[in-house]
């Protein structure tokens, strides 16, 4: 019965904090879903909302949904920073970002779009090959035939660096081995079709052990013709 009694306890207070925490984060989740069905959001709501989505990594909050919300939020507001415009808006947006996605990994070591954003954020200040290279070898560790993810790896993978990707050389060949046996070509390619300079060498060398009839179809598909055998 003491048993009964603490475990009731334990729960009710559990209860008791995730109703807290879904007061305080619960308009999160509307505006989350207005972003990502791509509804306009004026620049007044996402400054509101940035705050907020801020808190969840100030007050070390890890519960999942509240997490992907506020990472929704962060990612919207990375998205309209500019760089050559408002310098100081950018590197603040930056800083936060890099902030809520430890954060976010912290909490969800197994998510593999979490450390692709994260890889995003540091390439966009510094490209450090080797660091990179680790963060994406955990996204495609933790994410390996995703293909939304696969397909927002390629754009890290387009415009990376020699450098970068030969330090992540088994990543990307993963990532385009995937893609090309087992991904749909007429889906994939609209996504990948322009295949950067820096990129085109490893398509070439992974396709060589990919089948010719998987080629031909990707060829159909309008694949970049440079990055194919």
């Amino acid at each position: 019965m003491v048993a009964f009694g603490i475990a009731c306890v334990v729960f009710l207070a559990m209860g008791a904090l995730q109703l807290k925490q879904t007061a305080h984060f619960g308009s999160l989740f509307p505006l989350a879903q207005k972003l990502q069905a791509g509804e306009l959001v004026s620049a007044d709501v996402l400054n509101r909302y940035v705050r907020l989505a801020d808190n969840v990594t100030s007050g070390e909050y890890c519960r999942s949904d509240i997490v992907l919300a506020g990472a929704t939020v962060i990612l919207a507001d990375l998205d309209r920073q500019n760089q050559s415009q408002d310098y100081d808006a950018w590197a603040d947006a930056m800083s936060r970002g890099d902030r809520y996605f430890v954060h976010a990994i912290s909490c969800t070591p197994t998510n593999g779009n979490y450390w692709l954003r994260l890889a995003l954020i540091r390439r966009a200040v510094a490209e450090r090959p080797a660091e990179l290279a680790a963060f994406m070898r955990e996204s495609v560790l933790m994410a390996p035939a995703d293909q939304d993810i696969i397909l927002a790896r390629f754009a890290f993978w387009n415009q990376a660096s020699a450098a970068t990707l030969e330090a992540a050389k088994i990543s990307v060949e993963s990532d385009i081995k995937i893609v090309l046996e087992n991904g749909n070509a007429f889906q994939i390619v609209p996504a990948i079709k322009n295949v950067g300079s820096n990129l085109a060498p490893y398509f070439r060398e992974v396709a060589q052990s990919v089948s010719a009839d998987k080629i031909a179809i990707f060829k159909k598909a309008g694949l970049d013709a440079s990055a194919l055998p």
